[in-house]
């Protein structure tokens, strides 16, 4: 097991951490005269102590962030950390880089997000908190000799992008800079110190700046292998994972979580970056229907030009065939589950009129439903219920229904008609309130049960 003693030791080796540097060649003890003085009135410190005990134990995911035993951090094959006084407070706070980061149901603990990102933490009145960096999910930070946070990366488009963040000494962000150079050769600077617009300037200038950042960067901070983890990921269990990978490299994959051949009691979906610099394991809410595959596929769900992720739920009523979604969010960086997505029973996506049409051919009745956004919202704005009659009666009866001012009501009556699917689709041409109809292909939904 790692000894509080061997973080202390990372620790005293930065020159960080008090300006100046022990013997990096021994384990040295805390008690050990041949510390030079200020190392030896840190680790003197009781605080100081209790901080390193506290970051083992968050490390290995014994306690969680806030003592928060829903939210905690596992690592990684690619994961680092270090311990270091960021503030010069005396009392060390620990970054780490590349970790995952697990939010769990708080009653039960079942694992519902991960997400990877770097952040630092800090230890006060018996907590781990957040106390800087995080703010670039997906790209972990170095840390420069001044103990600014450096950015670099590629921007996924050819181009590089670097950014530059001076922390005051509660962590928060002093001052930013960030240079962009595009694909195409040219040169952009923002720093936040002047002004909050982007400008271009020429490759001398952005060299210039780049080098004058590039020069802090050291090989003195402690970054260390993390220890042995215990928390219990869904990633642990004997998965079979079905998915997709773009042309571009990323991969969307989904499985059912304790299956027996009919149902499965959850399903588990993860989505991956060609160099995982993002990387996104989610356990869906959404319950399954029978048969489901898991199988994942990517697909612009809510028509804004960027792929989102569909997850196979399995089958239902009137041989329906149901889809859980997961739409990429701009202002959180990731994958949000779309809940409402898993009611639609057959998802038919109509790019070009930006509906998503839902369809059930089943004993008693034949009904069409389109989904549209609204304001980030997916909801049924138009269904179109054919009830057939009883044997005597015979034909079918048609009724639709419409969204208004928050309220799903009735705006046409009970037309009958013959029982036939032309004379569907002589109803939609001919008698239905809402033009609409005409853009769906209702034979795509005839007979699916």
């Amino acid at each position: 097991m790692l000894k509080t003693k061997t973080l202390a030791y990372m620790a005293i080796t930065s020159l960080m951490i008090c300006g100046c540097q022990a013997d990096g060649g021994r384990n040295v003890e805390p008690e050990q005269s041949s510390l030079p003085e200020c190392q030896k009135t840190i680790q003197d410190n009781d605080d100081y102590s209790k901080t390193l005990t506290a970051y083992d134990s968050f490390m290995r995911g014994d306690i969680g962030l806030n003592n928060n035993p829903a939210f905690t951090i596992a690592p990684t094959s690619e994961s680092k950390y270090a311990v270091l006084d960021m503030n010069d407070d005396g009392i060390p706070e620990l970054a780490v880089t590349t970790v995952i980061f697990q939010e769990r149901n708080s009653e039960t603990l079942e694992l519902g997000s991960t997400f990877f990102d770097s952040a630092i933490f800090s230890y006060k009145d018996g907590e781990v908190f957040i106390w800087g960096g995080g703010n670039q999910r997906h790209n972990p930070f170095e840390i420069l000799s001044n103990k600014a946070l450096l950015y670099d990366f590629d921007d996924g488009h050819g181009g590089r992008e670097i950014i530059y963040h001076k922390l005051d000494e509660n962590g928060d962000i002093a001052h930013a800079i960030e240079m962009w150079n595009s694909s195409d050769g040219r040169y952009y600077l923002t720093d936040h110190a002047q002004s909050d617009s982007q400008v271009e300037i020429s490759e001398e200038e952005w060299y210039e700046r780049v080098d004058s950042i590039m020069v802090m960067r050291t090989d003195l901070i402690p970054w260390s292998d993390f220890p042995e983890n215990q928390t219990k990921d869904l990633t642990s269990e004997k998965l079979t994972f079905l998915g997709e990978t773009r042309n571009d490299g990323w991969r969307c994959e989904g499985a059912c979580v304790n299956t027996d051949g009919i149902t499965c009691e959850s399903f588990l979906v993860r989505i991956t970056s060609p160099d995982r610099s993002f990387f996104q394991e989610t356990a869906l809410s959404t319950e399954s229907r029978t048969m489901p595959t898991g199988e994942a596929h990517w697909e612009d769900v809510n028509f804004d030009g960027k792929p989102d992720v569909l997850v196979h739920l399995g089958g239902g009523r009137g041989g329906t065939q149901g889809y859980a979604a997961m739409v990429w969010n701009e202002t959180v960086g990731g994958y949000q589950e779309e809940s409402a997505y898993a009611e639609i029973g057959n998802p038919t996506l109509d790019t070009k009129h930006k509906i998503i049409w839902d369809g059930v051919d089943a004993s008693f009745q034949f009904e069409l439903s389109a989904w549209e956004y609204f304001d980030g919202n997916l909801i049924k704005t138009h269904q179109l219920s054919a009830l057939y009659n009883s044997s005597a009666e015979q034909g079918i009866s048609f009724i639709e229904y419409e969204l208004k001012d928050g309220v799903f009501s009735e705006i046409q009556h009970p037309v009958p008609m013959p029982d036939d699917i032309k004379d569907i689709e002589t109803y939609i041409s001919t008698y239905a309130a809402w033009e609409g109809w005409k853009w769906c292909d209702i034979k795509h939904f005839q007979q699916k049960g």
